[in-house]
């Protein structure tokens, strides 16, 4: 499992792309640096393979500062971090 954000530093838009390993459901979520989730960005049964989530303006609220993605599935669980400008 894996996921990346680009570009890292985000300042409105981002594309997220992740790979899952098995199926299940995944959920993304939008973390803040005190660990309260934000938002989720993604919350589906999905079957092995390599996805990708292009958001648009959906960071622009965002205060400047620094964000994790968690992505989880099947009880793993995988976190990133990136800076909002």
């Amino acid at each position: 499992m894996g996921i990346k954000i680009s570009p890292n530093p985000v300042i409105s838009n981002a594309i997220i792309d992740y790979i899952v390993p098995g199926n299940g459901k995944v959920i993304i979520t939008l973390v803040n640096s005190f660990g309260q989730q934000l938002q989720i960005l993604c919350n589906a049964s999905l079957s092995a393979g390599q996805y990708k989530i292009t958001l648009n303006d959906k960071f622009k609220s965002l205060v400047k500062g620094v964000y994790f993605l968690k992505i989880e599935q099947n009880k793993l669980k995988y976190y990133i971090q990136f800076i909002k400008q």
